[in-house]
């Protein structure tokens, strides 16, 4: 995991721009004068290649740009269609540096509230880690004080690394099996920021929070490692796997949706500034000092996803409308992008035999989510000689509940065999 140490995290700029000089803006300056502003956002755009039909996923600027981006970088806001799945590392790049206390938490030895990560009071220095990283039974000597960490936040007690019962505010200890006297891991601090997705459903995408972090590093510079996803300060995050335990899948945002960033009310830059998204972002270092927007208000960075849609294979080949099928065919049902598919729409798929419901099917998922399978129940398979239609409608959705944007209905035939 890349990430920043609370004891690395810069909380102040080492030189301060007079608010005279900001006319005077370079690709390299920060903006602790202003509102801390989003600039940028990098995320995976998809596209349909208009001559072969295929899904093509590229880098670009979802919000906001740089001089030195060309058009492939930047597309025109209102067809970006942003990936629903692999759409890993977003990078929300700010304007200036973050308190990264409310960004992440550093590993304790054990539970001390829903998990064993634990928020570093502002103020905290590396020595106040090194106190509460001392041995167990020396803890409540050294990890004292407003500026101690890891302590038992549970009002009924929680249970210290050994199995004995701990009291309420008991310090807990930093995880530090190296005993180099600071955290061993640190973890992005769930629900600092969220994507928020589909307006009045308001989905709430989970984050993976081990892979999502705060990079406090960077400019408008654009380095020659790196490239456009070096920018900085910036913010990293990634959608967490919602597939069923035990398996792996696509992480995955909601299909066809509309989504924006919301960032909690204590993430401030160090002079308690919230950030917010001004309209179009950032594109020239030099005229960001003119940007302005409301504190807390990201609307002028939403997107969209790419719309969820089926196509339809059998065990023998592809499958194309009118085509002819073997009796005891599978049909392979594959959602666009491999985005998950909720099991329990797809009672919604029907097929006709002729103008008549044909009832002797099964469909099911595989443990991915990302492949249905329609074959009949008959031992014998389909009937004979008949004329199907397979319908897969806007009531088969993906896992977050929304609909299938181009229901599609095929027809196929059988032979006698």
């Amino acid at each position: 995991m890349t990430s920043s140490r609370f004891h690395a995290v810069a909380f102040a700029l080492t030189s301060v721009m007079a608010s005279a000089c900001l006319d005077t803006a370079s690709k390299t300056d920060l903006f602790p004068d202003l509102p801390p502003m989003l600039l940028q956002v990098r995320m995976t755009n998809t596209t349909i290649d208009s001559a072969s039909g295929l899904l093509v996923r590229s880098r670009v600027f979802g919000f906001g740009s740089n001089p030195e981006a060309t058009m492939a970088d930047t597309p025109d806001p209102t067809s970006i269609r942003g990936a629903a799945t692999k759409q890993t590392a977003m990078r929300l790049i700010v304007s200036d540096l973050l308190v990264g206390n409310y960004l992440e938490e550093v590993e304790c030895r054990t539970v001390v509230d829903d998990d064993n990560y634990d928020f570093v009071p502002i103020g905290a220095t590396p020595d106040d880690i090194a106190a509460c990283s001392v041995a167990q039974d020396t803890l409540p000597q050294t990890c004292v004080g407003p500026h101690a960490v890891c302590l038992c936040h549970n009002q009924q007690g929680c249970t210290n690394p050994d199995g004995s019962p701990a009291a309420f505010n008991t310090p807990m200890g930093v995880r530090d099996d190296n005993q180099d006297g600071a955290a061993d891991d640190t973890r992005f601090r769930k629900g600092a920021v969220t994507l928020q997705c589909n307006g009045a459903k308001m989905h709430s995408v989970p984050l993976d929070l081990d892979n999502s972090y705060w990079n406090p590093s960077g400019d408008q510079l654009v380095p020659a490692k790196g490239g456009f996803d070096a920018l900085g300060p910036a913010i990293v995050i990634e959608s967490a796997s919602i597939g069923p335990a035990g398996h792996t899948t696509s992480a995955a945002l909601p299909s066809n949706s509309d989504c924006s960033y919301v960032f909690a009310p204590e993430i401030v830059d160090k002079k308690g500034q919230r950030p917010c998204a001004p309209s179009g972002g950032g594109n020239d270092p030099s005229l960001i000092p003119g940007l302005s927007c409301t504190q807390g208000d990201f609307s002028a960075a939403s997107f969209k996803t790419e719309a969820l849609s089926f196509t339809v294979a059998s065990t023998t080949g592809t499958l194309m409308n009118g085509a002819q099928i073997s009796r005891t065919d599978t049909l392979l049902v594959s959602p666009s992008d491999d985005i998950p598919v909720d099991p329990g729409s797809l009672g919604g798929i029907t097929i006709l035999e002729g103008a008549a419901p044909y009832t002797q099917f099964t469909a099911a998922l595989n443990a991915n989510q990302t492949l249905i399978s329609i074959s009949s129940t008959n031992p014998t398979g389909f009937d004979p000689n008949a004329t199907y239609t397979l319908n897969i409608p806007a009531t088969v959705t993906d896992t977050f509940g929304e609909p299938n944007a181009a229901p599609l209905m095929l027809g196929f035939t059988t032979g006698a065999n």
